[in-house]
């Protein structure tokens, strides 16, 4: 069947690896995609990849969850799911973390690892499940291969999330040369494969098989039926790519044809059979009604066009220069550097090829640049280099009419044409493309052919350069030769203590900055190590017990934190063995409820402390109680607290020196002082005395007789025995006329808490009670005439005397000192509103003495004493003003504005400066330290005056700034720099820059390996850029630097700049 197009019909049309090329051309791929395939990414909604032969690749983290373990830290495991590509895949192996096999040592016991190869009926992964119950039996991925990881945190190990790759070996796919139920199957061949059963599929990288799967799958491909697909012609090309080549001299054979590809599915169908087609040189021709596979190779004519067959007339088009070239560049992944980007170029720089190709084009250089995204093998890719380039300039075309005995062919035919227009006989071709006309003639449209092209080219041996050779940061040099002794400190007031003193030799990596000492007890827990950070190579551990063993490790640090594995010593101190003498003066003095101990510490210079140990009898069980430190010689004493009083106890002393020694006699016996003791003492507390009233129960006309009672409770105010008819509380009720009977008493103490104390009543008297107004006046003329009334709760009168008044609760009494008296006003009595305006010190005169604080909230004062926190809005402190920003300065109105200095926040960023009259000033911008104004001439030598060993690398190949140093000095520096090329091919420049320009002589150094360079800079001005430049030899390759750095005659004082 055909496509009608027109006024024509398509009688054969494909798609090319031809097609490929001049696509290219025009729409070039940068080759850090071909990198991107080995990145993680974190995503829901990514495509995933088909990957066809093996290659390593990242993977999208669909599910990432931590995991708090009891006891351990927060977050300390973590989970990922990583789906890698498409399945069902054959493989996944050698999974590497941060470019590190997972089986490196480091990473022992920190990893669990299950790989799912995407099968469609594949289970669950209840690792997963530990993590987060959200995963669970449903999420089985089917049919997606994937990582299952659960990763234990180790700060020294991982810095974050790693990126992890593995070697994927892809598709299982069907081989129709293996089906006899297939038109494709080679008679005498096996059989064991059938289209319709997956399970019979097996993994193969042969191109042909590898495109037939794509154009049929039905998920991710074109899922074109299987009678549209020309088995036999896959069939045949299968055969044509599994043909073997010798690569170079001396080397075993292998096929120039193998496809390794990392297919996106977001990529249109189309680009990923371009990709397919241009590994394998292939043709994809659709012919009645089927697509086909031709290998782009050496074959024989099919088909003679001449006058007889070309029935219009001929055009001729000759090569465009837009499509010709004389060197290609084709990209790869090379597996020889873990399937980074890599490149082939032919011909050869120098080679006869390359002279003759460019003497042909008037040394015009015409490239191209192709990225081979399904080729691994440097052979493979420098040989498609060649055909692309050798065809590019036998690109003659022609286009006729001819009869229609030109169906019979397909595209990527070889034919001949015998005309006698350009003077051709038997010239060869290639189809392109061919059309049926409407009055059945045939539009024919042919490439010039070249057969010679094809044959492999024999090429030297592929040269493998090194990796860089840069550090990881998370490799680090442990220190070397960990030595323990024991010693002793003494202290400048001559205590001794007993130490374990550490050497070690520096660890053999130029990035190590510090080193960790940790150390504990033999006998105690992981947990309870004590640690110090060190910048030299030993250290002493103090405050260790004599005889006591210590688990001690050792560390290196880097410049990032990360730390090597330990250095391991177990060591004790044997200190000094002598034991300190007794305390002496010992005296023991009684108190309330307490007993204070005193005595002199012994004269040993390393005494540490007394212990004390107590009995409730004399020559009884004494039992520690306490332990007082102190210095030697001098005076020490304890209070023993919460005695019983009135009880005698006994004490014995010991002395304890630094290193744990205590205090013996002559033969080794623990030693103690003498026996001493005391008595506590009884309370002293003073008697207590209470007055008040008692009231006969019920009212009665006669008088009762007076109360009696044994005893009195002092908190609860209440008798024991009190007669039955008096009671404490004053009565409710009453006679008619108001009156009732009361008696008033006294308690007397004559010790305190006394049983029984002495109780007297009065003579029972008559009470009245009052309801209403009552007014008492006095008529005497030999007192002052008043009258007084009494109103309920008020009372009106004139003078009222008392030794004590409790109004509202707040009391009002009498101080008396000689012959003056006060009035004291108890707690809170009086209130903001009872002063007028202000109240002051007696001594106070504005703006000289004293002190004043108004009602408006102001205040002055002439001294003043402030011990807990002054907080301020604003002010001045002498010359020092606190502004309300929060800014402190003195004398500068704002950042870096003159003599004075400035502290403070300005838009968000903490700024200080301090300047001098003569403009000299010290400032930090934020960003930068920056000193100006005292210039200081100095000379070029070998003291550093600044240095960076940050790094970097670019592969320009013309020159780019890669740091900079802004001085505050006058005169000469050298500058040196190291630089380095990134493999044997690449040769990296360097060149010093002052203010942009350049000046120093360029210095270059070929290879890898740091080669250090000193250029002199001499006429500097404070405030110029002394500048680093770079480049590489080529675009291609990457230069390095490694350090960058000012050198003078003495130390750095001067003021720099870091710019990178």
């Amino acid at each position: 069947m055909a496509f009608f197009i027109g006024a024509v019909i398509v009688a054969s049309v494909a798609v090319s690896y031809v097609m490929t090329t001049q696509a290219m051309k025009k729409a070039m791929k940068a080759a850090n995609d071909m990198a991107g395939v080995l990145f993680n990414k974190e995503s829901n909604i990514e495509p995933i990849p088909v990957i066809y032969g093996q290659r390593r690749v990242g993977g999208v983290r669909v599910f990432v969850s931590t995991k708090d373990v009891s006891g351990g830290d927060k977050n300390e495991f973590l989970y990922i799911a990583l789906v890698l590509s498409e399945g069902e895949v054959n493989a996944i192996t050698d999974i590497h973390l941060d470019d590190v096999p997972i089986t490196d040592s480091k990473y022992t016991g920190l990893y669990t690892v299950n790989v799912h190869t995407g099968a469609d009926d594949q289970a669950y992964d209840d690792l997963l499940t530990e993590a987060n119950s959200d995963w669970d039996s449903t999420h089985t991925l089917s049919g997606v291969a994937y990582l299952a990881i659960k990763l234990k945190w180790n700060r020294d190990i991982f810095q974050g999330i790693p990126e992890i790759t593995a070697l994927v070996s892809g598709r299982k796919v069907y081989d129709p040369r293996e089906d006899s139920t297939s038109d494709g199957y080679v008679s005498g061949g096996v059989s064991t494969q059938r289209f319709a059963n997956p399970s019979t599929w097996t993994f193969s990288n042969n191109p042909s098989l590898c495109l037939r799967d794509y154009l049929t799958n039905e998920r991710f491909g074109k899922g074109i039926p299987a009678i549209a697909i020309d088995d036999a012609a896959f069939g045949s090309a299968a055969t044509d790519c599994d043909e073997s080549v010798v690569f170079y001299v001396g080397a075993p054979s292998g096929k120039i044809f193998e496809t390794n590809a990392v297919l996106q599915t977001d990529e249109t169908l189309f680009s990923n059979i371009e990709k397919l087609l241009m590994g394998c040189r292939g043709f994809l021709p659709y012919t009645q009604g089927k697509y086909g596979l031709l290998i782009d190779k050496s074959k024989s004519s099919s088909f003679a066009f001449d006058t007889n067959t070309i029935v219009g007339g001929i055009s001729i088009e000759g090569e465009s220069k837009e499509n010709k070239f004389n060197r290609v560049i084709a990209k790869f992944a090379n597996p020889a550097v873990d399937y980074q980007p890599d490149q082939v170029v032919w011909p050869e720089s120098g080679s006869s090829e390359e002279t003759a190709f460019l003497s042909e084009d008037n040394g015009t250089l015409l490239v191209s640049n192709l990225e081979l995204e399904t080729i691994t093998n440097y052979y493979a890719a420098r040989d498609l280099a060649r055909v692309i380039l050798k065809r590019s300039r036998s690109s003659l075309r022609c286009n006729f009419k001819a009869t229609s005995e030109a169906l019979q062919l397909s595209v990527g035919d070889v034919v001949t044409v015998t005309h006698p227009t350009p003077s051709w006989v038997a010239q060869p071709f290639q189809v392109e493309d061919i059309t049926l006309n409407y009055d059945g003639t045939c539009s024919v449209s042919l490439l010039q052919y070249d057969s010679t092209i094809y044959t492999y080219d024999l090429a030297a041996q592929e040269i493998t350069y090194p990796q860089s050779a840069l550090p990881d940061p998370f490799e680090v040099g442990a220190p070397r030769s960990l030595q323990s002794a024991s010693g002793t400190y003494i202290d400048d007031d001559g205590t001794t203590f007993p130490i374990i003193q550490l050497t070690w030799l520096a660890a053999l990596d130029s990035f190590v900055d510090s080193y960790i000492v940790e150390w504990k007890k033999s006998s105690e827990a992981a947990s309870l190590y004590q640690s110090v950070s060190v910048s030299g190579l030993k250290f002493d551990i103090g405050n260790v017990e004599s005889g006591v063993t210590y688990n001690i490790n050792v560390y290196s640090v880097n410049s990032l934190g990360v730390k090597s594995s330990s250095l391991s010593v177990n060591a004790a101190s044997a200190g000094d063995t002598t034991a300190p003498a007794l305390p002496s003066s010992v005296t023991a003095t009684g108190g309330q409820g307490s007993i204070t101990l005193a005595w002199v510490n012994p004269s040993d210079k390393d005494f540490s402390n007394v212990e004390i140990y107590r009995s409730a009898t004399s020559g009884g069980t004494f039992a520690a109680i306490a332990s007082v430190s102190g210095g030697f010689g001098i005076a020490g004493s304890f209070v023993n607290g919460s005695l019983v009083n009135n009880e005698d106890y006994f004490y014995k002393l010991r002395s304890v020196d630094y290193s744990g020694n205590k205090s013996v006699d002559s033969n080794g016996n623990p030693e103690y002082t003498a026996e001493v003791s005391a008595t506590t003492n009884a309370a002293t507390l003073t008697p207590r005395e209470n007055h008040g009233y008692v009231y006969l129960i019920l009212p009665q006309d006669a008088e009762p007789s007076a109360p009696t009672a044994t005893d009195y409770d002092y908190d609860n105010n209440t008798f024991s025995n009190l007669t039955s008819t008096w009671q404490v509380n004053p009565l409710p009720v009453t006679s008619s006329d108001g009156k009732y009977w009361a008696s008033s008493f006294k308690v007397i103490e004559s010790t305190y808490d006394q049983s029984q104390p002495a109780i007297t009543f009065s003579s029972a008297f008559v009470a009245h009670n009052f309801d209403g107004l009552v007014t008492f006046t006095n008529f005497n003329t030999g007192l002052a005439a008043s009258t007084t009334t009494i109103d309920g709760d008020k009372i009106k009168t004139g003078i009222i005397e008392a030794d004590r008044v409790r109004i509202d609760g707040v009391g009002l009494s009498v101080a008396t000192s000689g012959t003056e008296k006060s009035l004291i006003i108890g707690d809170g009595g009086v209130t903001n509103a009872k002063i007028s305006g202000a109240i002051q010190s007696t001594a106070y005169n504005a703006g000289l003495a004293g002190w004043k604080i108004d009602k408006g909230g102001d205040a002055e004062f002439n001294d003043a004493v402030f011990r807990g926190t002054l907080t301020a809005a604003s002010g001045t402190i002498g010359d020092i003003q606190l502004a309300t920003g929060g800014d402190i300065r003195s004398g500068q109105t704002a950042f870096n504005t003159g003599t004075g200095f400035f502290l403070g926040d300005v838009a968000g960023t903490p700024k200080f400066s301090i300047g001098n009259p003569n403009g000299a000033n010290l400032r930090w911008t934020g960003t930068q330290l920056i000193i100006e104004g005292q210039t200081r001439i100095v000379e070029a030598g070998n003291e550093v005056l600044a240095v960076t060993t940050k790094g970097g690398q670019t592969n320009f190949s013309s020159f780019v700034k890669v740091a900079e140093i802004t001085v505050g000095v006058e005169g000469s520096v050298n500058a040196k720099f190291t630089i380095a090329g990134g493999n044997s091919s690449t040769t990296a420049y360097g060149k010093i820059y002052v203010n942009g320009s350049g000046y120093s002589s360029t210095s270059s150094k070929s290879g890898t390996g740091y080669s250090e360079f000193t250029k002199l800079v001499s006429n500097l001005d404070a405030g110029d850029t002394v500048e680093l430049w770079i480049r590489s030899n080529s675009s291609s390759y990457t230069a390095f630097w490694g350090s960058y750095g000012l050198y003078v005659t003495e130390g750095a004082v001067a003021a720099v700049t870091f710019e990178q």
